[in-house]
């Protein structure tokens, strides 16, 4: 087991937590470790940023439509109509 040099606010329910939630924590720090031994990539130019491609805009319209039907949800639930339904 390591040691770590750290100050924790509240170590006993630090510890208890990830006791309870060990599995869950290896999980979590299996996923964030960074690997060098699986080859992803033939060459790193894979990754190279070559502009958008043809869906970018299908995608922006998307993103830019859930937006503004979640913000529409929200004007109502806050008691305001949609825009047009009603006077200013």
């Amino acid at each position: 087991m390591r040691e770590w040099d750290v100050t924790v606010a509240a170590p006993a329910t630090l510890a208890a937590s990830l006791q309870e939630n060990y599995e869950l924590a290896m999980l979590f720090r299996d996923l964030a470790t960074l690997r060098t031994d699986i080859l992803l990539f033939k060459s790193v130019d894979l990754l190279r940023w070559r502009g958008p491609t043809r869906q970018f805009a299908e995608l922006g319209t998307r993103l830019d439509a859930a937006a503004i039907e979640k913000e529409s949800r929200k004007s109502e639930r806050n008691g305001f109509s949609k825009v047009g339904a009603g006077t200013v």
